[in-house]
């Protein structure tokens, strides 16, 4: 019972620091903020309901949180901001970092991968 017990702690523990990022991407511009909703929604969609909806009842962010959560429905507007931060943030590393061509290469690849995703999840009708 108490591994029970501290299991969602944990889990709200981690749901708080997630939360805490996506705040902090209100304010800077090339941090998301929904991303970091979400998965904070999901940690305490195991452990606690109270606040899963604390961020639902958001009324900036709330809605976009919960489409994806219950329908995996991304807004078209979300997708273009997400994939435009993570171009510009692509290209930022490419010309202010002396990361190795690979290590470029792999990001690249990687952020790529999570734009062709995030382009083809549904939308609303």
């Amino acid at each position: 019972m108490k591994l029970h017990k501290l299991n969602k702690n944990i889990l709200i523990a981690l749901g708080w620091l997630s939360f805490s990022v996506g705040v902090l991407g209100i304010f800077l511009p090339l941090l998301p903020t929904t991303i970091f909703w979400i998965i904070a929604v999901w940690l305490w969609s195991k452990s606690s309901t109270k606040l899963t909806e604390k961020i639902y009842q958001n009324t900036r962010y709330g809605q976009g949180v919960k489409d994806f959560m219950t329908d995996g429905i991304v807004s078209r507007k979300a997708k273009y901001l997400a994939v435009s931060s993570m171009m510009i943030s692509f290209l930022l590393l490419i010309w202010l970092t002396h990361y190795t061509q690979m290590t470029k290469l792999i990001i690249g690849l990687i952020l790529s991968t999570v734009a062709v995703w995030l382009a083809t999840r549904r939308e609303k009708s």
